[in-house]
């Protein structure tokens, strides 16, 4: 079992299927415990605020629309995953840079790329079609 609440949180995610009747309660104890873990910092309240567990209506090419289910934009239909993985794409920028400076373009990407796989690992297709 996991060390903290937070981390067994995510374990929890990875490892169940959820109903919809669960997303809600599920986001609330999720961001609950990421800010006993990270610290209840202006910074890590506000993304608490503005991030939930839920679902959003996703275009496949060969099986249609279908429902995924992980952290995403509260009220937008836009999940994290999806926004890192835009961000992997970018260049190394000059902040990060900055602060690592030995950090090389390779090593960017493959960060980045983790992050990514990580939160689409904690994402769910709801099996059933979406109309």
């Amino acid at each position: 079992m996991a060390a903290n609440p937070f981390i067994a949180k995510l374990y929890q995610l990875a490892a169940t299927e959820l109903s919809s009747t669960e997303n809600s309660a599920t986001s609330e104890a999720l961001l609950k415990a990421f800010l006993e873990y990270a610290g209840d910092t202006p910074d890590n309240a506000e993304a608490a605020k503005l991030v939930e567990y839920g679902t959003v209506k996703q275009e496949y090419l060969i099986s249609g629309s279908k429902q995924t289910l992980g952290l995403k934009l509260k009220d937008k239909p836009v999940m994290l995953s999806d926004i890192m993985n835009v961000v992997e794409n970018c260049p190394l920028p000059a902040q990060v840079k900055r602060q690592f400076p030995d950090l090389s373009a390779r090593e960017w990407a493959a960060a980045t790329r983790l992050i990514t796989v990580i939160l689409a690992a904690l994402e769910r297709r709801v099996t059933k079609a979406v109309g």
